[in-house]
């Protein structure tokens, strides 16, 4: 594997994905369809994964919100 490809490159199948933000298969389609969430990547015709660093950076934003939204 190339060394210089970085971890959070890495393509997550819908399943890891729940995991990692707790939402439901049919939540993430509809907040892709919506922009409110990232896009998925076409691996072969029947299968989509997201990158591992738009989930991480997703996962930020809504964590940043909540706290500004804690704050006020």
């Amino acid at each position: 594997m190339n060394e210089n490809l970085n971890q959070k490159s890495r393509l997550l199948p819908m399943r890891d994905v729940t995991d990692l933000t707790s939402l439901s298969a049919s939540s993430i389609r509809r907040l892709s369809r919506e922009n409110k969430f990232p896009q998925p990547v076409q691996v072969t015709e029947s299968r989509v994964a997201w990158l591992e660093k738009d989930v991480a950076k997703w996962i930020e934003e809504i964590t940043m919100k909540g706290k500004a939204a804690n704050d006020n």
